[in-house]
C-alpha cells in the first residue's frame, strides 16, 4: 500500500482518487438528467402546441360550415388553415393567416349579424394569437364593433318597417342586399358608436334615394325622419366617413 505524508497524517492515495471521482460522476449524472428533462419538456410543449392548433383548425372549419353564407370552406380559407397548422412556419406568417381568418369572419358577421361569429373571432382566434404570438396581437383585428342583437341595440319599429319594405319591394336585388345589410349593421350599433351608426344609416338613405324607386324613396324618407328625431341629424348633410 502506498502512503504519502500530509498535515493531517497519512492518507491512502487510492481512496483519495475514488473520493474525487465520486462528485464528478454525480454532477455528470445530474447534468444528463437535466438535459433529458428539458428535452422532454420541449417535446411535450411542441406536442401540446400542435394539439391545440389542430383543434383550432378543426373547430374553425366546422364553424364555417355551420355559419358561413356559403355553407362550405372557401379554397382561400383552406390555404390559410394549412398555414396555421404548420407550426414550423415563422410566427409572422402564421399570425397573418389568423388575421386573414378574422377578416373573413368580419365579412360573414356583416352579412349574417350572427353573435357567435363575433365571439369566435374574439374568444377563439384572437385568444389563440394573444397566447401564441403576443407581440403580434392586435385586438382591433379580432374584436368587431358590435352589430348583432345579442350585444347591440334592438331594432326600432322604423328600422324594421324599412327592412320589411326593402325586402318586399321590386328594387334591384343588389340594392336590396346591400341596403338591408348596411341598415341592420348600423342599427344594431350602440349609441356609444353614434357617429358610425349615423354614417351607416345616411349611406342607406343615399343609396335608396338614388335608386329612383318609389319604395326606395319612401324608405329613405322614413330613415331621414328617424335620424332627425333620434339624433338631430339632417340626412342632406354631406356624408363623411367617421373612420376614413
Amino acid at each position: 500500500m502506498n502512503y504519502v505524508s500530509c498535515y493531517a497524517g497519512w492518507v491512502d492515495t487510492n481512496t483519495s482518487k475514488h473520493t474525487y471521482k465520486r462528485p464528478l460522476a454525480i454532477i455528470l449524472s445530474l447534468f444528463i438528467v437535466m438535459i433529458l428533462a428539458l428535452s422532454a419538456f420541449f417535446i411535450y410543449k411542441k406536442y401540446k402546441a400542435e394539439q391545440s392548433t389542430n383543434a383550432l383548425v378543426e373547430y374553425i372549419r366546422k364553424e364555417i360550415k355551420i355559419r358561413s353564407s356559403t355553407k362550405d370552406v372557401p379554397e382561400q380559407i383552406e390555404k390559410q388553415l394549412s398555414i396555421i397548422k404548420k407550426t414550423s412556419l415563422p410566427a409572422q406568417q402564421r399570425s397573418t393567416a389568423l388575421s386573414n381568418l378574422a377578416f373573413y369572419f368580419s365579412n360573414e358577421y356583416s352579412t349574417t349579424n350572427d353573435p357567435q361569429i363575433r365571439l369566435i373571432s374574439q374568444n377563439v382566434i384572437g385568444k389563440y394569437v394573444k397566447e401564441n404570438f403576443p407581440n403580434l396581437y392586435n385586438p382591433t383585428i379580432f374584436n368587431f364593433v358590435c352589430a348583432d342583437p345579442k350585444c347591440g341595440k334592438p331594432l326600432s319599429p322604423e328600422i324594421k318597417q324599412v327592412l320589411d319594405q326593402i325586402t318586399k319591394s321590386d328594387l334591384p336585388e343588389n340594392i336590396k342586399i346591400t341596403a338591408s345589410e348596411n341598415l341592420r349593421n348600423a342599427s344594431y350599433m350602440l349609441d356609444t358608436n353614434s357617429s358610425d351608426k349615423i354614417f351607416g344609416i345616411r349611406l342607406v338613405i343615399s343609396q335608396l334615394q338614388r335608386s329612383g324607386n318609389p319604395v326606395g324613396s319612401n324608405s329613405a324618407n322614413i330613415l331621414t325622419k328617424y335620424l332627425k328625431y333620434n339624433y338631430n341629424v339632417e340626412s342632406q348633410q354631406t356624408i363623411q366617413n367617421p373612420n376614413p
